[in-house]
């Protein structure tokens, strides 16, 4: 059984071996851009954050999560603008 086996992969060669380096990867890019653009939101380097998901978007853009984060990213750069405008309103 297991020379059939040992056979059958020889003919049919090992699916990721066959695949060029550069491809193997490359499903997985938008998955850790995501993640580490998430990781940057929470980090508090809101900028960087929404360079990271903004590039998740290309592939995922019905996903409404990825929208969600991007949001706040924007409301997380624009919140030390937005304090200021109503402190000086309140005055």
């Amino acid at each position: 059984m297991i020379y059939f086996m040992f056979i059958v992969s020889s003919i049919l060669g090992d699916p990721i071996s066959n695949r060029p380096l550069v491809t193997i990867g490359s499903n997985y890019k938008y998955e850790l851009l995501y993640n580490m653009g998430v990781s940057l939101l929470y980090a508090r380097k809101p900028a960087d954050a929404f360079d990271c998901l903004i590039e998740t978007v290309q592939l995922h853009h019905r996903d409404p999560l990825i929208w969600l984060r991007l949001a706040e990213c924007c409301i997380q750069v624009h919140k030390p603008v937005i304090i200021f405008y109503l402190v000086i309103l309140c005055i």
